[in-house]
């Protein structure tokens, strides 16, 4: 006894495959996604006593300057350190779509928001690493793809049969 299969339609469906070979459709898709980690890794959690006055001869962490000594007999030192670390998060589409960069220009990122660099202390006030993120928002930018894909599938099926 023989079966057979036949697949008709093949030349049609690798037609339409073959349309997906220019992917500058998933530029604004990526773009999005970068746009949502940034916007998720830029946001400081909530100031804790860290960032408030502490008393004479203590010193406190303002965000957006740096930080402050108040000095036992009145007075207060400012050292200028902060290098606005949410707002040097920055978003960069590369290789026609494909890829989507977001990185962060203060120098003391690492230690503040990258799982193997990050210093206890930032860990302990709830700074979030871009691994978080990453494993916050992935599953929706991954369906947030898959949609593009088909949907583009579907309309150049529409209009090429």
């Amino acid at each position: 006894m023989t079966v057979t299969f036949k697949l008709e339609g093949l030349e049609k469906l690798l037609a339409k495959l073959k349309s997906l070979e220019d992917l500058k459709f998933l530029k604004a898709v990526m773009l999005a996604a970068g746009e949502t980690v940034k916007k998720h890794i830029a946001t400081y959690p909530p100031a804790t006593e860290a960032n408030s006055p502490r008393g004479p001869g203590l010193s406190w962490y303002q965000r957006g300057q740096g930080t402050h000594y108040q000095k036992v007999g009145g007075g207060e030192s400012i050292y200028k350190t902060s290098e606005t670390l949410g707002r040097s998060w920055t978003t960069e589409v590369k290789d026609n779509g494909m890829t989507v960069e977001i990185g962060a220009h203060a120098s003391y990122a690492p230690h503040v928001q990258d799982k193997e660099s990050q210093t206890w202390f930032h860990k302990a006030r709830g700074w979030l690493t871009t691994d978080d993120v990453i494993e916050q928002d992935g599953p929706a930018i991954t369906q947030q793809l898959a949609d593009a894909i088909e949907d583009k599938l579907a309309a150049e099926y529409r209009t090429g049969e």
